[in-house]
């Protein structure tokens, strides 16, 4: 498995301007200078940072014990997991988009797990550890249902999703936050973070706040970014 994730990174760099970001920041290596890098766009392959903890957004093929029995999510505690990486594509429903679409602000999406297929995705299921709904990934090849979708919090409230920024990101269906915290697996998994959606009164103690780190990002497709 993580021959053929290799596999697909190789290829996206081959075909297409893209640029790794690593944990010491922004790196521009073969890229020309005018191309602009700056935004998370459709067809992004990303790991998310948990600001508070570090911890990378991640899922493997290991099931919840309880719960839904779904693929689990968890916050990984290193950035060198392929299991850590996820596509960024159009919601559930919606005509697939245009690689190198920059994100807005409330602009809804999917993260398609890379090394199974499935999408990121919350229900009304208790977490497995603490209050809160459960994060799993559902689906089979990238197709599931409405509680694949999320969206963008920007904390200007305008504007699109730039890399490296601290974002919040909003569950569609539920509108519960997506959560880590220093609460850990004990066995399987041990070691690894809870991951699970809390409703906003409880997503304001920086544990809801999440920024892109290593990954593959495009240039804009859109002629024209209004920064506001």
């Amino acid at each position: 498995m993580r021959a053929f994730i290799f596999i697909i990174l190789s290829l996206f760099i081959i075909n297409c301007y893209c640029q790794w970001n690593d944990d010491e920041g922004d790196k521009y290596e073969g890229v020309a200078e005018d191309v602009d890098l700056t935004f998370v766009t459709c067809g992004s392959i990303i790991k998310l940072r948990h600001v508070a903890t570090g911890f990378r957004l991640h899922s493997h093929e290991i099931k919840y014990g309880g719960g839904s029995g779904q693929q689990s999510v968890t916050g990984y505690p290193t950035g060198d997991d392929p299991n850590s990486y996820w596509l960024v594509k159009e919601p559930q429903g919606e005509p697939q988009c245009d690689q190198g679409k920059p994100l807005r602000h409330g602009a809804k999406f999917r993260l398609q797990h890379l090394t199974t297929g499935k999408n990121l995705h919350s229900h009304a299921t208790t977490a497995p550890l603490s209050a809160g709904h459960e994060v799993s990934c559902y689906g089979n090849n990238g197709e599931g249902d409405i509680g694949d979708n999320w969206i963008v919090d920007v904390p200007s409230k305008s504007g699109y999703w730039k890399r490296g920024e601290t974002i919040k990101i909003k569950h569609q269906e539920t509108n519960f936050y997506l959560y880590s915290h220093q609460v850990t697996y004990s066995s399987v998994i041990t070691g690894q973070q809870e991951v699970k959606c809390v409703a906003k009164r409880n997503a304001s103690d920086g544990n809801a706040e999440w920024k892109t780190e290593e990954g593959i990002f495009f240039p804009k497709t859109e002629d024209e970014i209004t920064h506001k």
